[in-house]
């Protein structure tokens, strides 16, 4: 058993109306594990298995999954929030019946990957690492942001999928402010982006309509640059096209003075 001596909250997702179906206040609520062709999903491993078998004093298979153990075995919930202690035997068989329910959202800080949670477990300690997570990748982007020039902004953007050639700094600023607000994993993760430079000039050059993509396949004219776009960047990478790279930067810097012109 795992994470003996935390507390887990269950708490109900209060103003959703799941299929049309209300439940009313102090009305009771049951979770049970889903029966599939693969079993009675418990989320027990074989050895948790095994030593809750011992711990609760059943026979050796009674917490298998095709056990019709769990035919009648259900976890009682209500809008009052219900407290686990996982080191309690039973309430850590609860808890995993939870984890398994799709009705139930593993974590309050990711929600959005249960759509039809009804519930959701809130752990303290797990969340607050996540929190701290968050919140050092949104210093570090903060960080970055802040010794940016436009152009660079612009760049980051680009690869961002929002072109801002011809946006104010100020719209740059925050359009990137609410990305890092938003979403700060995926603003670090563009900006540490060790091919930076030539993933920036392939979407310019997309943009540009220089290189075409069809069905996804990347093309300088008849020339086959990539299958996708990682396969064009390892394509402008190597040393041996590099007069590639000279040929579509001298297409760029042309058509930008008729673009000026």
């Amino acid at each position: 058993m795992d994470k003996q001596g935390q507390l887990i909250f269950i708490k109900s997702i209060k103003g959703h109306h799941w299929s049309g179906f209300h439940r009313y206040p102090k009305c009771k609520d049951t979770v049970i594990a889903a029966l599939s062709k693969g079993g009675y999903a418990t989320g027990l491993t074989a050895g948790e298995e095994k030593d809750l078998e011992k711990k609760l004093n059943l026979e050796e298979g009674k917490l298998g999954r095709y056990s019709n153990y769990w035919e009648d075995y259900s976890v009682i919930l209500s809008d009052k929030e219900l407290q686990l202690d996982i080191s309690n035997p039973r309430d850590f068989l609860d808890y995993k019946i939870l984890m398994e329910s799709k009705r139930v959202a593993n974590s309050i800080n990711e929600k959005h990957l249960w759509p039809k949670a009804e519930y959701v477990i809130y752990d303290a300690e797990e969340d607050a690492i996540k929190d701290n997570l968050a919140v050092k990748a949104k210093r570090q982007a903060y960080k970055k942001f802040n010794s940016f020039s436009s152009t660079k902004m612009k760049e980051v953007l680009k690869l961002l999928g929002k072109n801002a050639d011809n946006s104010s700094d100020t719209l740059i600023e925050n359009t990137l402010s609410e990305i890092i607000e938003t979403d700060p994993a995926k603003f670090n993760d563009v900006v540490e982006m060790k091919d930076f430079k030539i993933r920036v000039l392939l979407q310019t050059l997309i943009d540009e309509n220089i290189v075409r993509k069809r069905k996804g396949i990347h093309y300088y004219g008849d020339v086959q640059l990539g299958y996708d776009q990682d396969a064009a960047v390892a394509f402008l990478q190597n040393p041996e096209n590099q007069e590639m790279i000279m040929v579509l930067k001298q297409k760029l810097k042309a058509h930008d003075v008729v673009n000026d012109g």
